[in-house]
This record gives C-alpha cells, sequence and structure tokens, in this order.
C-alpha cells in the first residue's frame, strides 16, 4: 500500500538527522527576532540602557551604573558598525536569541534525546515570549550563556573531562557580566557539582574530586567576576559610592545618590514575594501571570511533561527545576518585570516537549501527527500574541531614526518637545545637536544678542501630549507651559512629517530656520545628561560614576580588570563561532550514529 503524502513528510521531518532543521530554526529564529526587534517596546529601561551603552568603550570606564559590563561593550561595538538604531540596540537579543535555538537543542539532547531535543528548539524559536523579549536588554543574551553553560555542565557531570567543567564555568561568568542575575543560576550549578557523583557514582558528597570542582569553580567565578568588583572596590575607595546594583542589595533604606530612583531599586523582601508586590498581590502569583499570559501552551506543557518525565528523568529534570526556582523565587521578590521572567522560556519548552511525546503517544499509529498538530496549536497561539502586541507595525522610535538619518543634517538644531521621554530622546538624537523645549527660554536669554546668521531647526511635537513619560497628564502645568513653546515654533515654521504608530499621529516634525548665535551648539549640548551621565559619555568630566585611578594599586587594579574584560568580552565573541562549530560536530557524531546503527 502506498503511504499517503502526510506520511512521508513526517518521515522526512522526523529523520533520524535532525542538525539540518536545526540549522533552519536558527535562520528563521534571526529573522523572526530581526523582524520584531524594528517593532517593539520603547520602554524607559531600554531607552536609559541602550543610550549608556554608546561610548562606553572610548570612555575609559569598566562598566556602566545599572549592569555587568559586558553587554554595554558589545552593544557599543554593534552601534561602531551598523549606527546607533532599535535594531542595532538590541542586536546581542536577536543574534543570541536565536543562537538558544542551538544551545537549547545541544544541552536537550544531552540530557534527554534527539526528538525531545528538537522539539524544545522548535518552541523556543517561535516562543511569543521569547520574541517580545527581544529588546535594548540583557536577559536573552545573559539567557544563552547559561545554556550552553549548562551544556558543558552536564557533559562534565557524564564525562568527567575537566575542560568541560572549566568552559561551563567560564561560560556562565560570562552571562553573569551580560547581566548581574545569572548569578542566580549559581546555586543550582553548585547543587549539581555536589549532588551529582553522589546520585550516579555512589561517591560520598564531599569527596575529593568533588571538592576539587567546586574550588575550580569558585576561583574561575572569582576571576570572572573581577571587572565589576574592582571597579566598585576603587570607586567605594575614591568617591564613597559604588554601582546601583551594589548600593541596592548592601545600603539599606539609604540609597545616596540613587535616593531619586530608589522605588525603582529595591532589593528582594519576602513582603513581596509572599503577600504584597505593590498592587495587592503577592510578586509569585505576579510572576506567574507572566508565563500564564505569555505562554500558556507551555505552562500547561511543562506541568504534563514534568509529571510524566521526574520518574525516569528526575536527575535532569531536579536540575532544571533548580534553575527554574531560584531565580523564579527572587524575581517575585524584589524586581516585577515581564523581561526578567524571560529566562525560564528554554526550560519550558524543554518540559513542554516531554509533554507533547506523552500526548503523542496517545496513539503511536499517529503520534507524528499528533506532534504537528499540537505545534500547528502552538505557532497560532504565538501569532496571536505576537500580533496583539505589535500589530505587526513599526516602532515610532524606529521610525523618528530613519526620519532622523535621511534628512536632519548633523549642523542642524533639533528643539524636542519635553512631553517626550528624555530617555527617547537622547537615544534618537544622540548624535545630533537636540535641545529639550523646556531649557529653550533659558538658553535663548543667555545668548539674547543680534545675529544675522540662520541655523536650520527641526522642532518634533508629541502629538499625543505623553510620548513615553506615563505621568504628563499629572503635570497640567509643564503640559500647557510645553504646549505653548511648541505652539509659537509651529507658527513659524513647515510641517515636514507627522510618525504615525497604529493609525494615529504620534509625532510632528516640523522645519524653520532660527537665528544662530555663537555658543548655541555648546550651550545646547551641555544639556545633554541622561541618568547620571552626560550622552556618549562627553565629557568625560561630567561622568558622576567615574573614578581617576591615580593611586598605583588602583592604576594597576584598573589595568587588571580591564585586560580581564577584554579577555571575557573576547570569549563572549568566540562564543558565537563556538557554538556553530558545537553544531558542526554534533551533525558529525549523529551521522556517525545513524551509520553505526545501520
Amino acid at each position: 500500500m502506498k503511504r499517503d503524502a502526510l506520511s512521508k513528510i513526517l518521515d522526512f521531518i522526523f529523520n533520524k538527522n535532525n542538525t539540518k532543521y536545526i540549522v533552519i530554526l536558527f535562520l528563521i529564529g534571526i529573522i523572526l527576532r530581526l523582524i520584531f526587534s524594528s517593532m517593539l517596546g520603547g520602554s524607559a529601561d531600554e531607552m536609559v540602557y541602550g543610550t549608556h551603552a554608546k561610548g562606553i568603550i572610548n570612555s575609559g570606564l569598566l562598566q556602566e551604573m545599572h549592569e555587568d559590563p559586558i553587554w554595554f561593550y558589545l552593544t557599543d561595538l554593534s552601534y561602531k558598525i551598523f549606527g546607533m538604531t532599535l535594531i542595532s540596540s538590541r542586536l546581542l537579543s536577536i543574534i543570541f536569541g536565536a543562537l538558544s535555538t542551538i544551545a537549547l537543542y545541544l544541552l536537550t539532547k544531552e540530557m534527554f534525546n534527539k526528538k525531545i531535543a528538537l522539539i524544545a528548539s522548535f518552541l523556543l524559536t517561535f516562543s511569543a515570549y521569547h520574541i517580545l523579549m527581544t529588546l535594548t536588554e540583557m536577559d536573552i543574551a545573559m539567557t544563552f550563556f547559561a545554556l550552553l553553560s549548562s551544556y558543558f555542565l552536564i557533559k562534565y557531570l557524564k564525562n568527567s573531562v575537566i575542560e568541560y567543567h572549566v568552559i561551563g564555568t567560564i561560560l556562565l561568568g560570562i552571562g553573569i557580566l551580560v547581566k548581574n542575575s545569572g548569578a542566580l543560576f549559581i546555586p543550582g550549578y553548585l547543587i549539581a557539582l555536589i549532588i551529582y557523583p553522589k546520585i550516579k557514582y555512589k561517591q560520598k558528597i564531599l569527596s575529593k574530586k568533588t571538592i576539587k570542582s567546586v574550588i575550580i569553580f569558585l576561583i574561575l567565578m572569582l576571576i570572572m567576576a573581577l571587572p565589576t568588583l574592582i571597579f566598585n572596590y576603587i570607586l567605594y575607595q575614591e568617591k564613597g559610592i559604588t554601582d546601583l546594583q551594589f548600593s541596592r542589595f548592601l545600603s539599606g533604606d539609604d540609597k545616596g545618590i540613587y535616593q531619586s530612583i530608589a522605588h525603582t531599586i529595591r532589593p528582594f523582601s519576602l513582603e513581596t514575594l509572599l503577600v504584597n508586590q505593590g498592587n495587592g498581590n503577592p510578586g509569585i502569583l505576579e510572576g506567574i501571570r507572566f508565563y500564564w499570559s505569555y505562554s500558556i501552551f507551555l505552562v500547561l506543557g511543562s506541568i504534563i511533561g514534568i509529571i510524566f518525565g521526574i520518574k525516569k528523568y528526575m536527575k535532569e529534570i531536579v536540575y532544571l527545576l533548580l534553575l527554574f526556582i531560584i531565580p523564579f523565587l527572587f524575581m517575585s521578590g524584589t524586581s516585577l518585570l515581564e523581561k526578567h521572567f524571560v529566562f525560564a522560556v528554554p526550560i519550558f519548552c524543554i518540559f513542554s516537549s516531554f509533554g507533547i511525546v506523552k500526548i503523542s503517544e496517545i496513539s503511536r499509529k499517529n503520534s507524528k501527527k499528533i506532534i504537528i498538530i499540537l505545534l500547528i496549536i502552538f505557532l497560532i497561539i504565538s501569532t496571536i500574541k505576537l500580533y496583539q502586541h505589535t500589530k505587526f507595525e513599526k516602532n515610532p522610535i524606529q521610525k523618528t531614526i530613519e526620519y532622523k538619518n535621511k534628512n536632519i543634517d548633523y549642523n542642524s538644531l533639533v528643539i524636542v518637545d519635553s512631553r517626550i521621554f528624555n530617555g527617547r530622546i537622547a537615544f534618537i538624537f544622540n548624535d545630533r545637536v537636540y535641545l529639550e523645549s523646556i531649557y529653550f527660554y533659558e538658553l535663548a536669554q543667555q545668548l539674547n544678542q543680534p545675529t544675522n546668521k540662520k541655523i536650520k531647526t527641526y522642532i518634533i511635537e508629541c502629538a499625543i501630549d505623553d510620548c513615553g513619560w506615563g505621568t504628563i497628564s499629572n503635570q497640567p502645568e509643564l503640559n500647557q507651559s510645553t504646549e505653548n513653546i511648541i505652539s509659537e515654533f509651529k507658527r513659524i515654521s513647515s510641517l515636514k512629517e507627522t510618525i504615525k504608530f497604529r493609525g494615529d499621529p504620534y509625532l510632528n516634525i516640523y522645519e524653520t530656520d532660527l537665528p544662530f548665535i555663537p555658543g548655541t551648539i555648546e550651550a545646547a549640548q551641555n544639556t545633554h545628561n541622561l541618568f547620571f551621565y552626560p550622552v556618549n559619555y562627553n565629557p568625560r568630566e561630567a561622568i558622576l560614576l567615574k573614578y581617576d585611578a591615580t593611586n598605583p594599586l588602583h592604576k594597576f587594579l584598573d589595568r587588571i580588570a580591564h585586560i580581564i574584560l577584554y579577555i571575557q568580552l573576547l570569549i563572549a565573541l568566540l562564543s558565537i563561532i563556538g557554538i556553530i562549530l558545537l553544531l558542526i560536530k554534533n551533525q558529525k557524531d549523529e551521522t556517525i550514529d545513524n551509520n553505526a546503527s545501520v
């Protein structure tokens, strides 16, 4: 009897060598994340992080105030190559988000089998939650290094090859230097190092081999952390301050120089976790709500997968649960932002792949068809979620950057409506001479002198009265005064462009010629500050979180920290090539295995 076409297709899809499909999933992942990176977000944090990355390589700083340095250095490198846009600011999320499909496949195959690994990678490629977090943020890139680190950890535990342990530890350290919340994976990593030999080899929990493994891990972690530790040590010695995260968890209620943003940097609290995180609900329920809202399919699939997989794969599932539970509880008790919870999506993809396989076994004859149907349902749910969040429309920030690059030359003056969030202003116009409208009258009075020269001037108006602040409705005086200033400019200007968002005007761009007074450019540039830093770290003397390192010890430590950081940056870049080489090796191994089985 001839097999039907669907059966042939299914056999082709589920043949023994999966490498070609992982390559296809990787390419699809790149394309999807590239497309949606121009549609997403523009949150306050993104605009601050994205702007603070610009120029950090040339600043001499070891790190920025918010997070550890690798993400900022690599994002600045992206700007140097591609220019500063939403897409280039999200390049690490795009690349490492897509590469995570490969890392997840390698990890899942090492822990379980090829079938589960392929399904897990498919789920991650098309996960709406994962795609929607392709932001100017560190979480996606950090998660990639955690996945790849876990792959080498499992290889070490199974084969006792010390090189795997060293590589895995270094990769985890890189992840932590991308985003310090990666340190929350350390407990799960250590528990696996200590407990696995006891379970598999019946060794003592603190055998010589285990102690050696832990010591290597701790020494490498210390070395990897030196750039951040040295930065904070010298900064505290010279200026009595630390970066935001050290201040967040060590300074108690007194946030010092960060007091103005103290409400956004709360440390971990059991009350936040279990009682009330601010809106009446305990943080743990809010954290669960993120997953339920973005990934209901993965949540339900994970429950089924854990129930049916725990007996056969207890060690592996317990490790994955540790990687999820410890960071989840911490995040639920401190920083309840949906981006901070995306780390668990790959873990849910593994568990869900178990669930899908188990459901498909209801009918062995039709198991492949059941898997295809479930994956199609997942695709439909993801597509709906992606549309709800983006309407498949380009973000107005990206539209404005594109207009600026085509039409506003570097010798022009840009006056920007202060009702636009100042982080967005700095991000969009960082390479132009811009002035927020609230400073215009002050500047005009300072430079009040006759002149015959003119300067091409663009006025950027917020057409909806609040473009990113979210608080203008509570500031009627600011709204009215800004409206008055913009109205005066509009009378002497011509409308050149309207940036629309979801069909409605969002920004209006006007053009005019204003009198050019000597000192205008310098005075405008002196206003280019954003959250403790001058834009592009210029002038350097205006950087609050900097030190001079004139002390010989401090100078020596600073030099050592920079050398270590540059090595870490090189490793991070080489990991892109490294994981491709791992996939090639995997392809050869699968081919050998298939030939052997024949």
